[in-house]
């Protein structure tokens, strides 16, 4: 049957439901086959796993033109993604088709639903999308739920489907199927037609829908709460316990106020009656929305959701993907509703482990993108897919699906990169042939997580093994990728820098496959100064970073020497922004580390100039007016006085009588550590000969009194003077130690590295993996940026956000109080002028605005110390979330 309104569209193509993932047990799939009035269609199961599917199969090869989707008016997946299964040669040869389960999908694009609450859900959007594709299979993955309170349970639902083009060839002999739901195979009304219920006597404002929301979704947070307590996740327990409880409290308070409210109207007082109503409005509104809320949605996310949900509605335009048709006018009599706004679903697929508490960027990123985008379609017309991510197949090669792959583990984001346009493209253009589109797409994405997850999922395991397998010249374009200003190791996101360090180091160091210093020697020339540049950062973890790649680099075949010429170029450059002292003081201990490891010229013709050293570094360094820089030049100079005596001396005579002085008594420090080093060497070189002794005496011939020769008496009584006698010798170069000696770790190293730098936090369990998850989801020193998302001291988030930050354009630093204030608020924040006041000796507490004295002493008894900061979501004991 063919309604008036469907005519454009031209004929139905019988089509039959294969395969889904699950099923409803009251709407089942098999409500599919009728089209009526009162259809409820297909629903997926409660709870069920994201995303879900839906297979189609056709009468044999057809070509589609449109397809026309009714979606739930509560259950609504938040996006859709079309696939098409393309005949084969052989089947066509045959004409037989393969079972569903061996398909090979291409996908076609994506389209979004709107949440539907500006129609209170008593409307059903239909989408119709063309796509002119020659296919025997159809698939559609359904995405994430939208949140209402109607859809307590996550599900997703398709009412009615309709699939428009005609029959190429009639493939006889389909080889059999489980599963052969004829969709449509009753049609009494059209797609437009196919309304609703009333939600009149259930609304989600009435007390006895409210009541009963409630109380299911309380006895499923008790059952998931105490599956939480039997796997020992006790995070997760308590977080549950918070939300049962703020959900009880809510309807006992909103009980009381209706007995409070009836007994107003029993007086007749009708102004405190109002006043009762307004409060128990926005009471339940508020228990609702805690009601609604997926169990794994964070709080942050829950005022996303809010957010968004009370914006004022946007259309978005979405493009054509190739070969897809143009859009035509829906005609079906029903307007068709807003797409869902860019990023609404990203909390719903979020990792465990990955986007932390303080996350806004999907609303941020969403809101500028909607901002951008400009409205392409009138309402009631075709919505074409929007065929915007590359597919994880890339152009289809084995090496390039398996490095894909590695990368799609790695990312925190559920959509893969969009394809590259404009400049973008232009620069990754010479990138594609050795590293694929899509981990191209990544490595140049305007998302800071798709960029750490492509130099991360690069160096992984499989992902190294198959780009080795690839191209020879890969990590050469990979390093050489990294000098591209604003990429690699000059990205704005931390995680990007500290994952470029990563994958730089591990090339270098030839831990790849197929990688080697020498391969990548020219592009390491490249990447050099950008990566000395970021010396000095503010992030403590990419200060770290990059001072471990830049001496892994200098211990590697290409050596130390350009690196040493970057270094001894003052970062204060003229008509340039000065460097902060972090960079001096960073720049100063590198080189000292080079002189213990490389030496002085005056003793080695591989070392480090001493001239230079002092003339361009040490001497400059000394008139700075920061306390730190000069106290690590004191040091460096004190150690070039000891090694290289003739040369140092003649720059002391330059420097201050009161610096002369520090120098003096710092070369006395370092003379006794030596002293102290030299000792403990000849100690556990003694060790080692009584235990040589040991093992020959046990080879021995048993009972044999003999086991080594004794040495003369008067070469052991020489022996303590010849020692004094060296250990007399003032200043005499001779490399260090600990280098040319392994000592055993001892238990203060032990400790150091199992202890958290910010917090001060000890734990045996620490290593540099456990570390790492401790920085992200249980440190109190450290947050997530509110705007990027990158992990950052709490005592440096102001300064972040104003000069850091990835989306700081979003934010202006108050003259007055130097905190970083939304551009849209800074005028009435400055002109108010009722902030707290900025002074050198007090700093302020970014989440609570407690004033304490400044220094790290002071933020560690505020954060990390009890009770700790009443705002900080972490507890100050470092044992995971405040809930």
């Amino acid at each position: 049957m063919m309604f008036q309104s469907e005519v454009k569209y031209g004929p139905r193509l019988p089509v039959y439901l294969c395969h889904f993932s699950s099923q409803d047990d009251v709407h089942r799939a098999d409500a599919l086959r009728v089209q009526d009035r009162h259809s409820c269609g297909w629903v997926s199961r409660k709870h069920a796993p994201y995303p879900q599917e839906l297979g189609f199969r056709f009468d044999g090869v057809v070509s589609v033109n449109t397809i026309r989707i009714l979606a739930n008016e509560s259950k609504i997946s938040s996006c859709m993604i079309v696939f098409v299964a393309e005949p084969t040669a052989q089947e066509e040869q045959d004409g037989v088709c393969g079972p569903y389960s061996k398909a090979t999908f291409k996908r076609l694009g994506h389209v979004r639903f709107s949440n539907n609450a500006t129609t209170d859900y008593q409307a059903r959007e239909l989408k119709t999308v063309g796509l002119r594709h020659r296919c025997t299979y159809l698939k559609l993955v359904l995405r994430n739920p939208h949140a209402n309170s109607y859809n307590i349970f996550q599900q997703v639902g398709v009412v009615a489907l309709a699939v428009h083009g005609k029959l190429l060839r009639k493939l006889q002999e389909w080889i059999d199927t489980p599963l052969a739901i004829h969709i449509g195979e009753r049609v009494i009304v059209p797609l437009n037609e196919m309304m609703p219920p009333s939600h009149s006597e259930c609304a989600p404002s009435t007390p006895a829908r409210a009541t009963s929301n409630y109380s299911a979704r309380v006895s499923e947070l008790v059952a998931m709460k105490q599956k939480a307590v039997e796997e020992e996740d006790f995070d997760a327990a308590e977080a549950l316990k918070q939300r049962i409880v703020t959900i009880e409290d809510g309807e006992r308070e909103i009980a009381r106020l209706e007995v409070e409210k009836q007994r107003a109207v029993t007086v007749e007082d009708y102004k405190l009656a109002k006043e009762l109503k307004l409060r128990i409005d926005t009471l339940r509104e508020e228990t609702e929305k805690i009601v609604a809320t997926p169990p794994n949605v964070a709080p942050s996310a829950m005022t996303m959701i809010d957010a968004r949900s009370s914006s004022p509605p946007r259309r978005t335009s979405t493009a054509d993907t190739p070969g897809s048709a143009p859009a035509h006018d829906n005609g079906n009599g029903a307007a068709s509703l807003r797409p869902a706004q860019s990023g609404w679903n990203a909390y719903d697929e979020r990792v465990v482990g990955g986007k932390g508490y303080y996350d806004l960027s999907d609303a941020t990123s969403g809101l500028m993108a909607n901002q951008s985008r400009s409205q392409s379609c009138a309402d009631g017309g075709e919505a074409p897919l929007a065929g915007d991510e590359v597919p994880l197949t890339g152009d289809g090669a084995d090496w390039e699906f398996t490095l894909n792959a590695a990368i799609k583990r790695a990312s925190t984001l559920p959509a893969g990169p969009s394809p590259l346009t404009g400049d973008a493209a232009a620069v990754a253009k010479p990138y594609t042939r050795d590293l694929g589109v899509y981990c191209v797409a990544c490595l140049f994405s305007g998302k800071g997580q798709q960029r750490e997850a492509a130099l991360r999922g690069v160096v992984s395991s499989n992902g190294s093994q198959a780009l080795a397998s690839h191209s020879d010249a890969a990590w050469a374009q990979l390093v050489l990728y990294m000098s591209v200003k604003g990429y690699g190791v000059g990205d704005k996101m931390a995680g990007a820098v500290i994952a470029a360090c990563s994958a730089l180091s591990k090339i270098v160091q030839g831990k790849l496959p197929g990688a080697s210093a020498n391969q990548v020697a020219e592009s390491v020339t490249k990447v050099l100064p950008e990566l000395t540049a970021r010396l000095g950062e503010s992030n403590t973890r990419v200060q770290d970073s990059v001072e471990k790649t830049v001496v892994a680099l200098a211990r590697s075949p290409l050596g130390h020497r350009r690196i040493v010429e970057l270094l001894l170029v003052d970062p204060d450059r003229p008509n340039k922004k000065l460097a902060s002292v972090r960079a001096h003081v960073s720049r100063i201990n590198i080189l000292s580390s080079f002189v213990d490891e490389f030496g002085l010229m005056c003793n080695t013709p591989d070392g480090l100039d001493t001239r230079s050293l002092c003339s361009l570094v040490l001497l400059p360094s000394l008139q700075h007016p920061n306390v730190d820089v000069r106290q690590a030049a004191v040091g460096l100079l004190a150690k070039l006085l000891y090694i290289d005596p003739g040369t140092t001396s003649g720059y002391i005579e330059n420097i201050k009588p009161a610096q002369q002085a520090l120098v003096e008594e710092q070369l006395e420090q370092y003379e006794q550590s030596q002293l102290i080093a030299r000792s403990i060497v000849r100690k556990v070189s003694d060790m080692q000969a009584d235990t040589l002794a040991v093992q020959r005496h046990g080879r021995g011939r048993a009972g044999s009194p003999q086991a080594e020769p004794r040495r003369p008496s008067a070469l052991r009584t020489a022996e303590p003077a010849g020692r004094a006698a060296d250990e007399a010798k003032p200043r005499a170069y001779s490399p260090p130690p600990m280098q040319r000696t392994p000592v055993p770790v001892g238990e203060i190293e032990y400790r150091r590295l199992r202890t958290c730098q910010f917090c001060g936090e000890y734990s045996s369990s620490f290593n540099e993996q456990n570390l790492d998850l401790h920085y992200v989801s249980a440190c109190p020193m450290l947050c997530p940026c509110p705007l990027c998302d990158q992990v950052t001291e709490i005592c440096q988030l102001q300064q972040h956000l104003v000069t850091e930050c990835a989306k700081r354009r979003l934010v202006r630093e108050c003259p007055r109080c130097c905190e970083a204030v939304r551009a849209t608020e800074y005028s009435e924040h400055v002109s108010a002028r009722k902030c707290i006041e900025a002074v050198a000796t007090h700093s302020v507490c970014p989440l609570c605005h407690e004033r304490f004295k400044s220094g790290m002493d002071g933020w560690r008894r505020h954060l990390a110390s009890s009770p700790g900061c009443p705002n900080n979501p972490r507890r100050y004991d470092g044992t995971g979330l405040a809930m």
